[in-house]
């Protein structure tokens, strides 16, 4: 039974590793003895001095240890001042091991001792083309993850993007770090959600959420089952708390994994927000309009809005259209859009509505654009008063 992990022959290679012995450098047998007291003091000294004798290719006595090719042939026994003394076996200057059935040194090899110094030969040879394939595998498995990873890094997140609004606004930000292109990604969310629900341009995170999505009073429905509803709305609110803020108010290092699910994710609410529909409004009537038109006078940029969608019919027109037919830019429209959207909403009897939803008809088109329509209401209430 072995009193350590290893038998002691197995030590001993151990030992030569330990202490560094190169070929040719001298070894005493109180050296070894001392390096298992120190290391191995379980193992007695008789134990030792056996193993080196069986250990010893020259030693005449291994075989009454059974000394076994290759695994037992370690050292080389030199005599130096009548004390026993050793070195490492060198198989290509040194006498063939000593075997039980061989000859001794001095009286000629015989025919079994050059079969084993053969095959010993070979085996060596044989672990040696071993280890370097080991080697040449190890080499090639850390060269394809190397070329694996510089292959991921270049494979850029806009690829895998497909609104086309947020890979726009992330292709001018370069190699800008990764919470910069999920802050940008999280601010393009933002502002989908507010032009889609058409709210107020002051609502920013879980309010502009709530607003748009909540299951009883918000502008866009998925579904008409409420718990269906609410999950959408957690599912906006989870983006814009857990993604959007923390980059908004601190750095972060992302990792570049974590980084690139975080945009999938923003693109794919991108996305849904493109099968929402607007919800269904109750009817108002022309009078409440035109009290909502004549309560305070209206604005220059109201009166060009009206003119350019009641010109366009029913054919409406998008957003990108409109504020090219209003000479002003999209910022602008939006302020427009959102001063009539409060104007609305403080009218005796349209409190509590859909802002400027009880008036225009909107919807998202394809490329992430709105349309806009007049509905037939405020036509009515525009002909009414005179203002068109």
């Amino acid at each position: 039974m072995m009193i350590y992990d290893k038998p002691t022959w197995q030590l001993m290679y151990d030992m030569v590793e330990d202490l560094g012995l190169e070929k040719g450098e001298i070894l005493s047998k109180d050296q070894v003895v001392a390096w298992f007291a120190e290391h191995y003091p379980k193992i007695k000294r008789g134990t030792v001095s056996a193993h080196l004798t069986r250990l010893s290719t020259n030693a005449p006595s291994r075989v009454h240890y059974g000394a076994k090719p290759t695994d037992d042939d370690l050292f080389f026994k030199v005599d130096k001042s009548g004390r026993s003394h050793f070195r490492l076996y060198d198989p290509e200057s040194d006498p063939p091991p000593i075997y039980e059935h061989s000859q001794l040194p001095g009286g000629g090899s015989s025919l079994t001792d050059e079969i084993l110094r053969v095959i010993q030969k070979h085996e060596g040879d044989w672990q040696k083309e071993l280890q370097e394939h080991k080697t040449r595998v190890r080499a090639l498995e850390q060269e394809n993850e190397r070329l694996r990873t510089e292959l991921e890094k270049r494979v850029s997140v806009l690829d895998e993007i497909t609104d086309e609004v947020l890979k726009e606004r992330l292709s001018k930000l370069g190699s800008a770090p990764s919470d910069t292109v999920i802050r940008e990604a999280g601010v393009v969310l933002e502002d989908r959600l507010r032009r889609a629900g058409g709210v107020d341009s002051t609502l920013i995170g879980v309010k502009l959420v709530d607003a748009v999505l909540a299951p009883e009073t918000g502008m866009l429905i998925f579904s008409t089952h409420r718990g269906e509803q609410e999950g959408v709305r957690m599912l906006y609110r989870g983006a814009m708390q857990f993604i959007r803020n923390p980059p908004m108010h601190k750095l972060i290092e992302y990792p570049e994994s974590t980084a690139r699910l975080f945009v999938r994710l923003i693109d794919s609410l991108l996305r849904l927000l493109s099968e929402l529909e607007p919800r269904q409004r109750g009817e108002v009537s022309v009078d409440a309009v035109r009290r909502m038109l004549t309560r305070r006078p209206v604005p220059d940029g109201q009166r060009v809005l009206y003119r350019a969608l009641y010109q366009a019919g029913d054919q409406g027109l998008s957003r990108s259209d409109l504020a090219v037919a209003m000479n002003r830019s999209k910022l602008q429209l939006s302020g427009v859009l959102g001063a009539l959207g409060r104007r609305i909403n403080r009218t005796e009897g349209l409190e509590g509505k859909e802002g400027i939803l009880i008036v225009f008809d909107a919807s998202m088109l394809g490329d992430g654009d709105w349309h806009y329509r007049m509905r037939p209401v405020l036509r009515e209430a525009l002909e009414a008063e005179g203002i068109i």
